[in-house]
This record gives structure tokens, sequence and C-alpha cells, in this order.
């Protein structure tokens, strides 16, 4: 068992859970944790098994993650910034946690950043003021 998949089970988190969220982050054990508790948090290996998928076309991009079924994953042809680009200072747009059904976005300057990697609904930060949110735009 491998030191990401140990640290996982340790917080609680089924193994095959936790083996299923590691390979589609690519081994980043925040991300892995966080889909775990946040969009995965009722993600069963039967899940997978009882949905009907359809093909992907030539056209879209290879990724089993895009085919799990969720409510309030942002679309994966929304664009957001990656990590690099997100450093403390910069203006950005957020969606805090609570906002998130509503997709309503705050401005502020990044204080802390918070996600070690790339997120698909965006890189996680603490801005200066204190909020907490995921990074839409750079301003």
């Amino acid at each position: 068992m491998s030191s990401n998949l140990k640290s996982l089970t340790a917080l609680g988190i089924d193994t095959q859970k936790a083996r299923f969220a590691l390979a589609e982050f690519n081994e980043d054990i925040n991300a892995a944790a966080e889909w775990c508790f946040e969009d995965g948090k009722d993600w069963t290996p039967s899940s997978l098994l009882s949905t009907h998928h359809a093909p992907h076309q030539a056209s879209s991009p290879a990724s089993s993650f895009s085919d799990i079924p969720s409510t309030n994953r942002t679309p994966a042809s929304a664009k957001v910034p990656t990590r690099k680009s997100i450093k403390p200072g910069v203006g950005v747009a957020i969606i805090l946690k609570r906002d998130q059904p509503t997709g309503r976005q705050v401005d502020g300057k990044v204080g802390d950043v918070l996600t070690s990697g790339d997120h698909p609904r965006g890189v996680k930060v603490r801005l200066v003021d204190g909020r907490v949110g995921r990074v839409q735009k750079l301003l």
C-alpha cells in the first residue's frame, strides 16, 4: 500500500474510493482527499457499474472523472487559472463554498494559496480578508 493510500485510509476514506481518487488526480493526495470529502462523498464502486455512460467521442478528452455525475462541478469547458499563475497579492474572483450552487463570485486579493496543485473547479485560496474559495479568474 502506497504512503498516499495509507494517508487517505487513515482519514477514514474507503480503500477503493482512495485508490480511485489517487488515480484520477495523478497521486495528488490533497486533490484526492478533497474529492473524497466533497464531490466524491457519495461515490461507491457500484455507482460506476449502475450508471450507463455513452462512449467518449473522438473529439472529447478522455477522462473517467468526467463521466462521474455531479451536480455542482464546473463544466470541463470552463477554464480556471492554473496554480502557477496564482500568487499572494494577486487580484482574483472566487466562488465561496456556500455560493457554489449559484456560482456567485466575489473579488479580493490572495492571502494564501491552499491547493497544492491544479483543480478542475479552481485552486482554493484564502483572501487577505479571510474568505476562502476557488479561483475562477484573475483580475
